[in-house]
């Protein structure tokens, strides 16, 4: 899917309800880089704090001007704590209340994606990290997504290939069709991951948290799926950008020494089956294998990921988020 033209710019947001102006201003171009945040790395807020958000939130609503600012700006100071407040007095029945809370909250949520897009983007192409990257681009379609969660899904799903290898395998020894038959077993066999074949073009699809809800999604999300669980395992797995069929390899350059250093290509969105050159050119018969086998490098695999979200909102009509996906996009694309 190609994306839609974008011209990617500083924002500033004036943002108004009738008489009174909220202006909230991000100078995103200019903004300093900082390290990306997990979630479970923000500081949970104590009971006293709580009660502080929600006094603030009700004042959003004050026929004061000065008290509504005053509320505004501890808000966005508080920044991401108090969004899951923010998010639920975007149905509060008052409406300038309402209004407020929800250019806030996709405030703190824009503030927080820019600098973890924007710090991704700055990373040299060894040090990207797709588990955190797949996290980012997860938030942009749930701000909540809990990042300790989706990593302790990973894990788990590797802890139950070492289970099935049994207690005194030694992973770094694995022969490379044992390695792709436990993958197989674990996440086609018994947990079901597959293609999103309905309803392909939704946002969900490009989650990793909605992926590993529902078992389904794009391509290069379930791809890396399979990576995000062969990397804890030490086994070279590794995507491979197949047009319109992401998949992924075991890398048979990088195989035990003694094993065969044949590689092994698996189509997760099929359901995890592995094809011979023969079958995949029966799926895209243009293909040129000795480009479209070559691992994909990190940076043009969140591009791509980036560029598929962009185009699935775009196909649902939700304009606004495919500009904001777009932007983050340009952060990465370098």
């Amino acid at each position: 899917m190609q994306p839609a033209t974008r011209v990617l710019q500083s924002t500033s947001g004036v943002l108004a309800a009738g008489t009174c102006a909220l202006i909230l201003v991000t100078a995103w171009a200019d903004a300093k880089v900082q390290p990306a945040i997990a979630a479970s790395t923000v500081p949970a807020l104590t009971a006293a704090q709580k009660k502080q958000v929600r006094g603030w939130i009700k004042d959003l609503g004050s026929r004061q001007y000065v008290r509504r600012q005053q509320a505004q700006t501890k808000l966005l100071t508080t920044g991401w704590p108090a969004l899951p407040w923010l998010l639920q007095a975007q149905r509060d029945p008052h409406p300038e209340r309402r209004f407020r809370a929800r250019q806030l909250a996709r405030e703190i949520q824009h503030r927080r994606l820019h600098r973890e897009f924007q710090h991704l983007g700055l990373q040299p192409e060894n040090a990207i990290n797709l588990d955190l990257a797949m996290i980012s681009i997860a938030r942009i379609v749930d701000p909540l997504v809990d990042d300790a969660s989706l990593t302790r899904q990973l894990d788990q799903l590797a802890n139950r290939v070492r289970k099935l290898l049994g207690p005194n395998v030694s992973l770094e020894k694995v022969p490379p069709a044992q390695a792709v038959a436990m993958i197989q077993q674990v996440l086609f066999q018994q947990h079901g991951f597959t293609g999103a074949k309905a309803e392909y073009d939704h946002p969900r699809n490009s989650s990793l948290e909605k992926v590993l809800q529902t078992r389904k999604g794009l391509p290069i999300l379930l791809s890396h799926v399979v990576v995000a669980v062969a990397d804890r395992l030490d086994w070279p797995f590794v995507g491979v950008p197949v047009p319109g069929r992401y998949m992924v390899k075991y890398d048979g350059s990088q195989a035990p020494a003694g094993t065969p250093k044949k590689d092994i290509l698996l189509d997760p969105f099929g359901g995890g089956k592995i094809l011979t050159l023969e079958q995949l050119l029966e799926i895209v018969p243009s293909l040129d294998p000795e480009t479209a086998l070559t691992p994909s490098p990190r940076r043009e695999t969140v591009v791509r990921m980036l560029r598929n979200l962009e185009a699935d909102y775009m196909a649902i009509g939700n304009l606004e988020q495919a500009e904001q996906t777009a932007r983050y996009l340009g952060l990465v694309d370098r």
